[in-house]
């Protein structure tokens, strides 16, 4: 089956879907994103366009989103985990939709090639508490499709839907690459291990206010606020003044 996988830029033209997504203007994006499930507020910081979100990970607030399986940006897990949102600048709406775009360009040309194949499923495994979406799910793999860099946070997302989804391998497709993933004992023991230091890091984070948290990651409030051109403690006050948490 590994041999019709091929990587993203061998079957899809990337600078097309590119010049798709920059024609694009934020409204647009948003208007998109609304399609994917994806609910999108503006907010005016500073005179910069600040996107309050909520998808299907922020549904369940409960849960471990499989997208933020080792995730250690602070701030952002902050709101995601104690207020069930998302928070994104216009450039963050691009990578998104281009990321949206690839995924439909590559999952078109790979369903004609697979059968029984199933797009966009929603995964809840109650027993690690992980929640997420599968790109692609065929009778015996997981296929996800990434048009970033590499990262270990996707072979931890991907080993969480193939527990979930009783499947013992999977792809993940890359713009250059494609790699195999064996849902085996190392793969299960990392996932295990990533869920356990993220429910560590989510009791800390709903134990600590949010001056306390500031306080305790200094360089992660900076970064946020070069992001977002507004300070974390402001930016709670602002979304709490709006009624968003």
């Amino acid at each position: 089956m590994g041999l019709i996988f091929k990587p993203l830029k061998d079957v899809i033209d990337i600078d097309a879907i590119k010049r798709v997504m920059l024609s694009m203007s934020i409204n647009d994006l948003i208007d998109y994103l609304l399609t994917k499930n994806i609910v999108i507020w503006t907010i005016n910081v500073s005179g910069k366009k600040l996107f309050v979100a909520k998808d299907f990970e922020m549904q369940h607030k409960n849960y471990i989103g499989a997208s933020q399986l080792g995730q250690r940006d602070i701030l952002s897990l902050y709101f995601n985990i104690k207020h069930g949102i998302k928070l994104y600048n216009e450039n963050d709406l691009y990578k998104i939709v281009f990321g949206f775009l690839v995924h439909e360009a590559y999952q078109g040309i790979l369903m004609l090639s697979l059968m029984n194949v199933k797009n966009e499923v929603k995964v809840i495994d109650p027993d690690l508490g992980i929640v997420g979406i599968a790109d692609l799910v065929s009778d015996d793999a997981v296929i996800e499709i990434k048009s970033g860099r590499k990262t270990k946070n996707h072979l931890l997302q991907l080993g969480a839907y193939l527990k979930a989804l009783k499947k013992e391998k999977g792809y993940i497709i890359y713009q250059n690459d494609v790699i195999e993933v064996r849902y085996n004992d190392n793969l299960r023991q990392q996932l295990y291990d990533a869920v356990i230091k993220f429910k560590r890091l989510r009791e800390f984070i709903l134990m600590y206010d949010i001056k306390d948290i500031i306080a305790r990651f200094k360089y992660d409030s900076e970064k946020f606020r070069e992001r977002f051109g507004v300070k974390p403690l402001e930016l709670v006050e602002i979304l709490r003044s709006r009624g968003f948490i």
